[in-house]
């Protein structure tokens, strides 16, 4: 909950904790539309850009190949991606900006089958037939020519399973279990029976309160004039941007359904550090674990690192960390207590990369993901292509020539674990070497790759512990609790930030998040 304007005077202390997008987000807008406040941002790490990860990795070649750990593109036609885009832009890195066109090999996407093969979602005539041959099509055209006339739910303002929502739009499980549970598998790496439908899928979920149906909602849609949306708006009127210039990039940006970074995705959050070095009224700290978060006797806070650190006199803490760490934070029992709800996904990240050489030729996409239907001993939850999606961008803003990547070579990431993994294998995780024999086995089957070439290919494993909240049937309210118990405690001197309460994990969620609440803030 954004603090009240009247709360930072000119000269006030901000402290955010956190140095993932969420606060740096949050630390460059405040500091840019306040430049009478001191901030500071404290983060645990050495270096600040939370689960956005673009790492320079050395061969035994001597050459370097970039490897990303984390998220590594944007979506072009979402709102916040406009916002990146336009400060980017303004910034001065308009040519590190690549786009992915709607015709590129990139943009196909498949799915992963009951025989362990893949199949790819329609974009012609010919791979739609193809599709509706099989069985993970069960149930989807009679979902679909009577969704527009199936009974909505009861009004009521609880909470439901995405799950339970798509069986009751779509008329049968088939659909959200052979079909949707794969794109949660991809974002969420979480289960699509047990994620709330307000939180994940609200979008559909207000299709049905407003409109008692996703057609029809989606045909009401057709008829509206472009027009920036409110936060578009909040961003224009903010920094005075030219209407007409963001609806043009708006445009600009939906023609590429998937954007990304010279460099990686770590260019970003390297770009907004970069600023917020620069600016006078802004202090970073790294490696710095905060203990504790508690009110001072002058009606400020005080924050107190694990090396001994004390920070006093703090007028507004951000709390732009998981759940988990907060619980530390926060020694009040109502609020760790009910911090004890709070759950995250681990999910194991298994780079391949192979040189000189395109083992996926007859797959080119932007990956697979792994349905919850279907037999999964490996606990697969999906893979990119990376090699794909980085021969296929193309620059937005600078000399086609100038291309991203160039030559053969095969680059993919693979997901496994989220859901899947049992309290067993969260407290004794599987090897890295199990890990990547693991993996192996899954290429071998699904992308037919060779022995030879798995065992020349090098591997890279990063365990990516609690990496993804949970967010589970009954999340909002629980936030709003968790909201209400902070204030009562700390009054308007605690804000929240980061993907657990954001939007949406996504990144370009939890950027717009830091932006909206920043701004709110600064009046």
């Amino acid at each position: 909950m954004p603090v009240p304007a009247s709360v930072l005077q000119a000269g006030s202390k901000v402290l955010v904790v956190g140095g993932g997008i969420g606060g740096l987000s949050y630390a460059y807008f405040l500091s840019r539309l306040r430049p009478d406040i001191k901030v500071k941002l404290l983060e645990t790490r050495q270096n600040c850009r939370g689960s956005i990860v673009s790492k320079p990795t050395s061969l035994p070649d001597g050459s370097v190949v970039n490897l990303e750990k984390g998220p590594r593109t944007l979506r072009g036609v979402s709102d916040s991606a406009v916002i990146i885009m336009d400060l980017v832009r303004q910034l001065g890195e308009s040519q590190s900006i690549y786009g992915i066109a709607k015709d590129s090999p990139a943009n196909r996407k498949f799915l992963l089958d009951h025989k362990g093969e893949l199949l790819q979602l329609p974009n012609s005539w010919k791979t739609f037939r193809k599709f509706m041959q099989n069985p993970l099509s069960d149930g989807l055209v009679r979902g679909i020519l009577g969704e527009p006339f199936r009974r909505t739910r009861p009004e009521s303002s609880a909470d439901e399973s995405a799950f339970d929502l798509f069986v009751r739009r779509f008329g049968n499980a088939q659909v959200p279990n052979n079909l949707l549970s794969s794109l949660f598998h991809g974002i969420y790496g979480d289960d699509i029976q047990l994620l709330s439908a307000q939180r994940i899928a609200r979008r559909f979920y207000e299709m049905e309160q407003e409109h008692s149906s996703f057609i029809r909602a989606g045909i009401s849609g057709i008829f509206k004039k472009p027009a920036l949306s409110l936060s578009l708006d909040k961003y224009q009127e903010t920094f005075g941007r030219d209407k007409e210039e963001l609806l043009q990039l708006k445009k600009t940006l939906s023609q590429f359904p998937i954007l990304g970074f010279k460099g990686g995705m770590e260019f970003l959050p390297r770009l907004i550090l970069k600023e917020l070095s620069g600016m006078p009224n802004v202090e970073i700290c790294t490696g710095k674990l905060v203990s504790a978060v508690s009110p001072a006797k002058d009606g400020k806070i005080e924050v107190v690192a694990k090396d001994g650190t004390r920070y006093t006199g703090i007028d507004h803490v951000r709390l732009a960390v998981s759940p988990m760490s907060i619980k530390r934070m926060l020694s009040e029992q109502s609020i760790s207590s009910h911090l004890e709800r709070a759950s995250a996904n681990t999910i194991a990240v298994v780079n391949f990369y192979l040189p000189k050489k395109d083992v996926i030729a007859d797959y080119h996409s932007f990956g697979y993901l792994a349905p919850i239907s279907i037999p999964n001993p490996h606990k697969l939850l999906g893979v990119i292509f990376d090699s794909v999606v980085e021969r296929s961008y193309t620059p937005l803003f600078a000399p086609s020539t100038d291309r991203f990547a160039q030559g053969q070579y095969t680059k993919m990431t693979a997901m496994m674990g989220g859901h899947y993994f049992s309290q067993q294998d969260l407290q004794n995780p599987p090897s890295e070497d199990g890990i990547i024999q693991n993996i192996k086995n899954v290429f071998k089957r699904h992308l037919h790759i060779s022995e030879a070439d798995l065992a020349a290919a090098h591997w890279s494993v990063t365990l990516a512990k609690n990496c993804i909240p949970h967010f589970h049937v009954g999340y909002n309210q629980w936030e709003t609790v968790l909201r209400g118990k902070i204030q009562s405690e700390y009054g308007h001197r605690i804000s929240l930030g980061g993907m657990a309460f954001s939007s949406g994990p996504g990144v370009p969620d939890v950027f717009m998040n830091g932006f909206l609440d920043a701004v709110s803030m600064a009046k």
